[in-house]
């Protein structure tokens, strides 16, 4: 019983830390950071302007 309480709180501790850390070095979260990442080039092509997409639709 005393081991896996103690390993929740090593992990606990380590993951604070390396949040702090994460935090002093970026000024977005890391959650902001990750959805950037993901999207990419492929934001522009899934838009909601349904203006944009219609003059798109409609050029040559």
């Amino acid at each position: 019983m005393l081991k896996p309480f103690m390993l929740i709180c090593a992990g606990l501790v380590i993951g604070y830390y390396a949040g702090f850390s994460d935090a002093q070095d970026h000024t977005e979260n890391v959650g902001a950071r990750i959805i950037h990442r993901v999207g990419g080039d492929n934001r522009e092509r899934v838009s909601t302007d349904v203006d944009k997409q219609m003059e798109h639709a409609e050029k040559p």
